[in-house]
């Protein structure tokens, strides 16, 4: 028996994504060849993605011609200042789900791309298949300094980058997200962490 065959089995993925204190994530159920190990090596290089993602998105909404900002709110600070993002909810529910839902919208294109990155056919046909996720890749590229990517390892340089800038953590906010339960009140915590499962086969 070839003991360096991975069984075929059932496991969860999660993807997730901040925006200043909004936390979401998407657990995603596969079947395919998975060991333990594999698969926390798979997770997270995927919560640096995440990490990157979740830069990239938080960029496009502070920029001027991002139509939010053509609301009543200081966006910068949406995403900043911990005591405006929940008056923002208390006192601007529309607004505030405006924004929740335009991320959360930009966001599930990439992460369908990123699946398809991971657990996708090998080889693609063309590269529009992963036009979202590569348009984030692209932002890393420039957005960390040149000295710290190379051509010869740009992509894991980008990621080592994500990995070092401590602002950027899905994981670890996705794991401390419960931890606020006794701390804010009514359906604040339903919109913080937003969860949904689907289940597909590894190819």
């Amino acid at each position: 028996m070839d003991k360096t065959k991975m069984k075929t089995r059932e496991f969860e993925i999660t993807f997730g994504g901040t925006l200043g204190n909004f936390v979401i994530k998407y657990d995603h159920k596969l079947t395919g060849p998975m060991n333990d190990q594999k698969l926390e090596e798979i997770q997270d290089n995927i919560y640096n993605y995440c990490d990157l993602t979740s830069l990239y998105l938080t960029e496009e909404l502070l920029k001027e011609d991002n139509i939010l900002n053509q609301l009543d709110l200081n966006l910068e600070r949406f995403v900043t200042d911990f005591d405006y993002y929940y008056w923002t909810f208390d006192h601007k529910r529309t607004e505030f789900n405006m924004i929740i839902d335009w991320f959360s919208d930009q966001i599930g294109p990439i992460w369908n791309e990123m699946n398809t990155w991971f657990f996708g056919k090998p080889n693609f046909d063309n590269d529009d298949e992963l036009e979202n996720f590569m348009t984030v890749m692209d932002f890393g590229l420039n957005h960390f300094p040149k000295e710290k990517v190379s051509d010869e390892n740009k992509w894991e340089d980008v990621l080592t980058c994500i990995k070092e800038d401590e602002d950027w953590d899905v994981k670890n906010s996705i794991k401390g997200i419960k931890k606020r339960e006794h701390g804010f009140k009514g359906d604040v915590l339903d919109r913080d962490l937003q969860s949904d499962t689907c289940k597909m086969e590894v190819s």
